[in-house]
């Protein structure tokens, strides 16, 4: 990976009761280059999906096992989610009390989501020619 560093050195002007004083602060920035910068990107995307999709399945699991009644928010979030737990609906029997539920093919969504994310990972890594990710 092809990184710039380069150090900045800045005056900063401090403020206080009695006077004004000034101090030079100096800090390091790094710039990423070329396919580098394309890397870190979708790399973030990639984070970016996962911790939404993770979250909005996490939050449909807590919604089912407490029995939350399906208007408003929670409407919303199993639209939103209908797409990951639909492929696993079935591969294992929900389970549920007079209260509410627990439906397995929302951890397997979860699994698959993150192993997803794994491997979009790496197939990124592979396509621009870099190590893995465990290896930078």
């Amino acid at each position: 990976m092809t990184v710039e560093v380069r150090k900045v050195e800045q005056k900063k002007f401090i403020n206080t009761p009695n006077a004004q004083t000034t101090t030079d602060v100096s800090h390091y920035e790094t710039n990423l280059v070329g396919s580098d910068l394309v890397i870190v990107k979708l790399q973030q995307l990639n984070t970016l999906f996962t911790s939404v999709a993770v979250t909005l399945l996490s939050i449909r699991l807590i919604f089912q096992l407490f029995g939350a009644r399906v208007v408003g928010i929670v409407k919303f979030i199993y639209t939103l989610t209908i797409p990951l737990v639909a492929p696993f609906k079935y591969v294992f029997p929900s389970q549920g009390n007079e209260i509410g539920y627990f439906d397995p093919a929302i951890l397997l969504a979860i699994v698959a989501v993150i192993l997803l994310s794994v491997f979009t990972s790496y197939l990124v890594n592979i396509i621009f020619n870099k190590a893995s990710p465990s290896e930078e």
